[in-house]
């Protein structure tokens, strides 16, 4: 796994900041934080923007304003 620098931290941070209130709007949501995206429950080398829910649910099963963004300003959410 990559190790991103204090800079790549700061710069998701930055953009959590500015949308931290969108983001704990949807329903469920308990924490933010930024780290690596994670793939079939293992982690990857991409840094993203995480959500974390107290219930995770496929997106065919939610309506389309409980859905989370893929990305907020070219940076992945998960």
């Amino acid at each position: 796994m990559r190790r991103f620098s204090g800079q790549d931290q700061e710069l998701l941070l930055d953009v959590l900041r500015r949308h931290e209130q969108e983001l704990r709007a949807y329903r469920g949501v308990h924490r933010l934080d930024v780290g690596y995206k994670f793939d079939n429950g293992k982690p990857t080398d991409v840094l993203a923007i995480r959500v974390h829910v107290g219930e995770k649910k496929p997106e065919s099963e939610l309506g389309p304003s409980r859905v989370l963004p893929s990305a907020i300003e070219g940076i992945p959410v998960e």
